[in-house]
């Protein structure tokens, strides 16, 4: 049987690795799975991830390239997610279309912090938690909706995005 995942802080400070193409075995990125890998400049991340743990590839000074199929326009969060990570999405430019399931109860912290090609984003009812700072950046969202049952902080959303209570 071959590896399904790479696990928590599995190459915190792994300076060595310069760049990672992810087997197609894999399912899911740990927690910091690659924290201070400094050297770190690429990454291929097939479709068989489902799951990208909190700060995987934090403080990556390097990283100038992450992967996903072809080019990472759109993201649908598959229905087994529960939990989406902080800065899991974090500065993905070119994303502009995002579908979370019912299944999502907690989105972290700058989890889609910088996607700035985002125009719009429904939080569907099911999502109880939204950390601070989740769409900062996201400087092309015009409107979101999200569940009047949810307590807003600071989604560091802008002054002229539209705020929909669903």
């Amino acid at each position: 049987s071959s590896v399904r995942s790479i696990e928590d802080g599995t190459f915190i400070m792994c300076n060595s690795l310069s760049s990672i193409k992810i087997s197609l075995s894999i399912i899911s990125i740990g927690n910091r799975a690659f924290f201070k890998c400094h050297s770190l400049e690429s990454i291929n991340i097939p479709p068989s991830v489902k799951s990208i743990g909190i700060g995987a590839f934090e403080e990556c000074t390097s990283l100038k390239s992450v992967e996903f199929l072809s080019s990472l326009t759109k993201i649908i969060i598959p229905s087994s997610v529960k939990i989406i990570g902080g800065s899991v999405f974090e500065g993905c430019s070119l994303l502009s279309s995002i579908e979370i399931p019912s299944s999502v109860e907690s989105i972290g912290f700058s989890a889609f912090e910088g996607c700035s090609s985002v125009l719009s984003i429904k939080i569907p009812k099911s999502v109880k938690f939204i950390a601070d700072n989740t769409f900062a950046k996201c400087s092309s969202l015009k409107s979101i909706e999200i569940p009047s049952t949810i307590y807003i902080c600071n989604l560091g959303i802008n002054a002229n995005v539209e705020v929909i209570k669903i």
